[in-house]
């Protein structure tokens, strides 16, 4: 039986248990590190204290896709990656019915990764 170049390098991909491109058709995977880029993002009180239990929420500025994360015990959180995509997000905070002012990541991709700056965010949640 003949298989065909397409035919051979699928059975080779599946057989291998991996494949090096990203489901959006292109990108290889050989020489990226595995594991996601993110911006880490601390919540504080008016008053300066870091406040634990809050969500954190980033919304990518053209496409709308969010990401959401809550912060640890010491306010902080490592929860908004690159997933939320390139371009410009802006990141809020909420607990209870306080909401923070908007911080603002910019997201640059490269063929392996989304890259944030700032890489450290910090937002105030109002009174």
């Amino acid at each position: 039986m003949r298989l065909g170049l397409a035919t051979l390098t699928l059975f080779l991909s599946a057989a291998c248990g991996r494949s090096n491109v990203l489901p959006d058709g292109g990108r290889v995977l050989e020489n990226c590190s595995i594991g996601a880029n993110v911006v880490v993002v601390t919540v504080l009180d008016a008053q300066g204290a870091p406040v634990a239990g809050a969500t954190v929420t980033a919304v990518n500025s053209a496409s709308g896709h969010t990401v959401s994360a809550t912060t640890n015990g010491s306010g902080i959180t490592t929860g908004i990656d690159e997933s939320v995509g390139e371009g410009t997000s802006l990141v809020t905070a909420t607990s209870g019915s306080r909401t923070s002012n908007a911080g603002e990541v910019v997201w640059t991709c490269d063929p392996c990764h989304c890259t944030p700056s700032p890489a450290q965010l910090t937002v105030s949640l109002g009174p």
